[in-house]
C-alpha cells in the first residue's frame, strides 16, 4: 500500500475541518452568540466599523430624548392664556365723568350710529399710529357694523374699525373723549375737561 493512499483520507478530513471552521466563523460573524464577553466586544467593533447602531444605542437615544424634553417649547393648545392689551399695561388717567359718558353713549348707540370725537394724544388711546400726533380724531361706532369685539363699559369704548380697508383694534378711554354726536338725531354733547357734565 502506498503512503499517499494512507494519508489521503486524513487530508480530506483536514480540508473538510478547515472548511467547517471557516463556515462556522462566518456564521458567528453573521449571527453572534450572546453571553460571551468576547463575542459582544467583537460585535461592537464590527457594528462600529459598519456605521450601524448597537443594541445599547436605543437606550442612549431614549435618555437623550428625555433630557431634551426641557428644551421643547410647550404650546398650551386648548388653554389660551389671557392676553394683556396695551391699554391694560398703560396707566390711564381717571375720568370723573366716565359714568355720565357711558350712560349717554349707551342711549345714543341704541338709537343708531355715534361719532366719538377724541384726543388721540391722551395716554391709553389705541388707534392707528398715523393719528397719534393729531389733536383731534373722529371715529364712528354702530351696532350695524357687526363688530365682533365691539364693547363699551366704565373704562371706555373699543372695537376693530376699518381704516382704508384694513381693520385696527381701537381702544378709547373716556378721558380722551370730549364729544359725542348722534347721527340719527343730530344731537351733540360736548364734555368740558373739568366741567360738571355734558353740555348740550
Amino acid at each position: 500500500m502506498r503512503v499517499s493512499d494512507v494519508r489521503e483520507p486524513s487530508t480530506w478530513r483536514e480540508k473538510m475541518s478547515e472548511r467547517d471552521d471557516e463556515l462556522a466563523g462566518k456564521v458567528r460573524q453573521l449571527f453572534p452568540v450572546r453571553g460571551s464577553g468576547g463575542d459582544e466586544r467583537a460585535e461592537d467593533e464590527e457594528t462600529g466599523e459598519q456605521g450601524g447602531a448597537s443594541e445599547k444605542e436605543p437606550a442612549g437615544l431614549e435618555e437623550e430624548s428625555l433630557e431634551e424634553v426641557d428644551n421643547v417649547v410647550r404650546l398650551p393648545f386648548g388653554r389660551p392664556e389671557p392676553v394683556t392689551s396695551v391699554a391694560e399695561s398703560v396707566e390711564v388717567p381717571v375720568d370723573p365723568q366716565a359714568g355720565a359718558k357711558l350712560a349717554l353713549f349707551t342711549r345714543l348707540i341704541d338709537e343708531g350710529m355715534v361719532m366719538v370725537i377724541l384726543d388721540p394724544r391722551v395716554e391709553g388711546v389705541q388707534v392707528p399710529p398715523q393719528f397719534y400726533g393729531q389733536p383731534e380724531l373722529r371715529l364712528n361706532f354702530s351696532h350695524d357694523f357687526h363688530l365682533v369685539d365691539f364693547d363699551y363699559d366704565v373704562q371706555g369704548v373699543r372695537g376693530s374699525l376699518s381704516f382704508q380697508g384694513k381693520r385696527f383694534f381701537c381702544n378709547i378711554p373716556w378721558v380722551a373723549i370730549h364729544m359725542l354726536y348722534a347721527h340719527e338725531s343730530g344731537e351733540g354733547y360736548v364734555f368740558e375737561p373739568r366741567g360738571m357734565g355734558p353740555e348740550h
